[in-house]
């Protein structure tokens, strides 16, 4: 083989190997059947992360706006000592509570929970 044409070998090699995975790629991908996914009645538990970070109101506004029938079980997960965010958590369920009954989750603090730093 001349100079080039071992470059030009190896560039004619890479791009047809493009070519080949981009085809199996765009063919499994147009095939594939989406799984796990629920239906309209499927419910779906939801984990909500209140803390000392000022962002209570917010969450508690976004999670107002759900159907509670569909999101349940609810895990509360309130930093310790955060009992502000609690009272408002525990509000947030009693009005709520006609539309879904039976459905809130023991609140759970930080310091019931693992804790890893790596500092």
């Amino acid at each position: 083989m001349d100079v080039l044409g071992f470059p030009i070998l190896i560039i004619v090699l890479i791009t047809a190997f493009t070519f080949v995975r981009l085809y199996f790629v765009l063919t499994a991908t147009s095939d594939a059947k989406p799984s796990g996914r629920r239906g309209d009645s499927g419910k779906c538990s939801l984990a909500v992360f209140l803390g000392s970070g000022g962002h209570t109101s917010e969450a508690l506004s976004l999670l107002s706006a759900l159907d509670f029938n569909r999101y349940a079980p609810r895990i509360y997960i309130i930093s310790e000592g955060d009992t502000l965010s609690m009272q408002k958590a525990v509000v947030l369920e009693a009005t709520k509570a006609a539309d879904a009954p039976q459905t809130m989750s023991p609140v759970r603090t930080y310091s019931s929970s693992p804790i890893c730093a790596n500092h």
